[in-house]
């Protein structure tokens, strides 16, 4: 979607880029919106996962 903006810009003429400035900024949002959600989906995917096993790094004492 973000390849035609440009092309719509270099054919438009000034008064026609006037009146399309409320679909190029939802245009902008829906961008933003979906790589959002996108992320979120991954999050919430990778944070479901369960380990297999896990390995102790750091220890400070022994037990007794």
């Amino acid at each position: 979607m973000a390849w035609i903006l440009p092309q719509l810009i270099g054919v438009a003429s000034p008064t026609v880029f006037m009146e399309m400035s409320g679909v190029i900024a939802a245009l902008g949002t829906l961008s933003f919106l979906t790589a959002t959600l996108g992320l979120g989906i991954l999050a919430i995917l990778l944070s479901n996962r369960s380990r297999a096993g896990t390995v102790p790094v750091f220890q400070s004492s022994t037990p007794d």
